[in-house]
């Protein structure tokens, strides 16, 4: 069940009458010190851990066994990190345009101890398609467009993921915020997540729902290239996540016995794990892992 927070926002955002523009911004690696853009990528790491498991549930779905998964977008790679570990038989290259983050992605790989399965390198979101190796089983996108400065990006990236796919029939998952109507819903969504939250988490935070796309804008966008049946979902009740997904082309199509490892969630990422469920009723989860 939602929590009264959640709800609550929701419903002071579907009465808003505000349209909120897009307002693009500017990554904090460019511009925050050292200890900062720690301080902000742990506390993303902490607070998003429901959401990335929801994510590494459904991407792994569409994950062959021993399958080569592309991440876009992986920053300091909490994301990849946590999907490499819940599967221990698949290879992940991370891609992102940031060095400072790639560099930081590449240390927590080192840390985890997966620089043989999993590597993170410096790479344009729009045009990564001839970069990559030619067999690609899996795209993953996680909290990825918001940080695309315009719609032409938007597109460039979903037309370089068409490349691939067109390649090898690999299947597709990107999830990311939506951006709400209005400007209080993105200033106290972060305040859902977890309390005690650093002021600059809570900043950047604010600063990637007013920067998402709409879920209409993906979807729309999506449309124009030439990718297949794509699905498309956005969050119920409080619409600040949207997902769209391809699965496989081939005979690989669903991964219905993947070597998951399961983990232990605590109390309060297992109640955010199960609300983001229930916001998304109409993705397809592993029914025993739910």
């Amino acid at each position: 069940m939602l929590s009264k927070d959640i709800l609550s926002l929701a419903m002071r955002e579907t009465m808003s009458r505000t349209s909120m523009e897009r307002r693009p911004r500017t990554s904090i690696d460019a511009v925050a010190p050292d200890a900062e853009l720690q301080q902000v990528s742990e506390a993303a790491d902490r607070a998003y851990q429901a959401a990335y498991h929801f994510n590494a549930l459904a991407a792994s779905r569409l994950i062959p066994e021993g399958g080569l998964v592309l991440d876009l977008g992986c920053g300091s790679g909490g994301f990849l990190v946590y999907l490499a570990q819940h599967r221990p038989d698949i290879q992940i290259i991370g891609i992102d345009p940031s060095e400072r983050l790639v560099a930081r992605g590449q240390q927590t790989v080192e840390d985890h101890a997966l620089t043989d399965r999993v590597s993170v390198n410096h790479c344009d979101l729009t045009s990564f398609s001839e970069r990559i190796p030619g067999r690609v089983d899996m795209i993953t996108g996680v909290f990825t467009l918001n940080q695309l400065l315009t719609m032409d990006d938007l597109l460039r990236c979903f037309q370089q993921i068409s490349q691939v796919r067109i390649r090898c029939g690999c299947a597709a998952w990107l999830f990311d915020f939506a951006r709400p109507k209005a400007l209080n819903t993105a200033e106290e969504f972060a305040g859902t997540l977890m309390p005690g939250l650093p002021v600059l988490f809570r900043r950047e935070n604010r600063n990637a729902l007013m920067s998402a796309f709409t879920y209409n804008e993906v979807s729309d966008a999506v449309n124009k290239v030439s990718l297949g049946t794509v699905h498309h979902a956005q969050s119920k009740n409080l619409h600040v996540y949207q997902a769209h997904w391809l699965e496989r082309e081939d005979e690989h199509k669903n991964s219905k016995n993947n070597p998951w490892v399961e983990g232990r969630l605590s109390a309060n990422v297992l109640q955010q794990f199960k609300q983001i469920c229930e916001m998304f009723p109409t993705v397809p989860l592993p029914q025993h892992l739910k």
